[in-house]
């Protein structure tokens, strides 16, 4: 019987990076929402274990995959996982802060919790990546530590947000050695609505967009094509790029926005969505 499973991309609508672990990992305060474009993994019982990759983003994957760790993962905390035919079809990019490989990795673990009765602890998915505690939890939170303290948050609103990568690759690695001065966060934040939102955004952000590179400067050009389009109400960077985001005030902004800026800026990847 064929399994399908959706992998929603990880948009980090702040990220702080507020210390750095004696280990060389940095300790984070961010909030996350998932959404707008997802990978689809199909899996098929099989004689033997095979992995495919295809989609559009399918040439980036050149090293182990991480749905590989995870089901391996499985096998050493003794779930008896079947032979598999998975196809994984790439439609999130690459590098680009929204988490593509964590988010399959999230999905994948969702589905051998599911399937066979396997918990995982958070710590547990951490030794994966660090964001895959986030994205088993595949709603809105706030993330800490290095990304495995999971704090679940209620939106009372929509979010319609457009996504734009510019197809620049961006290593997470190279952007945490450069961070130098971290942040301190308030625990206690209200975000009751959008305004509260967006408030909050405007004073925390994304510590990233601080770095004085090229790669930031283009992204904060692009930045400001988003702030300029009509409804437009916060643009950042999600994660440590290269992907850029758009909350519009309603849907019809947002479909407004999408068609000027995709006839404006055809070169770029841009998908739109409501969460």
């Amino acid at each position: 019987m064929e399994t399908r499973l959706v992998a929603p991309a990880k948009i980090n609508l702040s990220l702080n990076i507020t210390g750095k672990r004696k280990n060389g990992y940095h300790e984070l305060h961010s909030i996350v929402v998932f959404g707008v474009v997802s990978d689809e993994i199909i899996i098929l019982p099989s004689n033997k274990n095979e992995l495919k990759v295809e989609g559009q983003f399918a040439y980036q994957i050149s090293d182990e995959n991480i749905i590989t760790k995870c089901l391996n993962l499985a096998k050493k905390k003794g779930a008896e996982i079947t032979p598999y035919n998975i196809t994984l079809k790439k439609n999130i990019p690459v590098g680009a802060g929204l988490g593509g490989g964590t988010a399959d990795a999230g999905a994948i673990l969702r589905y051998i919790s599911s399937a066979y009765k396997q918990i995982f602890s958070h710590e547990e998915m951490a030794s994966i990546g660090a964001d895959v505690p986030m994205c088993f939890t595949n709603s809105p939170l706030i993330a800490e530590g290095i990304g495995e303290k999971i704090t679940p948050i209620q939106l009372g609103f929509k979010l319609y947000i457009m996504l734009i990568n510019p197809g620049i690759y961006i290593s997470t690695q190279k952007m945490y050695d450069l961070i130098k001065d971290f942040n301190k966060i308030e625990t206690k934040m209200d975000i009751d609505n959008l305004e509260m939102l967006v408030n909050y955004l405007k004073v925390y952000g994304n510590d990233f967009l601080n770095i004085d590179n090229s790669n930031i400067k283009e992204i904060k050009r692009i930045i400001k094509d988003i702030e300029a389009l009509p409804g437009c109400v916060y643009a950042s960077m999600t994660g440590s790029g290269s992907t850029c985001f758009g909350i519009f005030k309603n849907l019809e902004d947002l479909e407004n926005s999408y068609l000027q800026f995709t006839k404006n800026f055809p070169q770029y990847w841009c998908k739109k969505g409501v969460i």
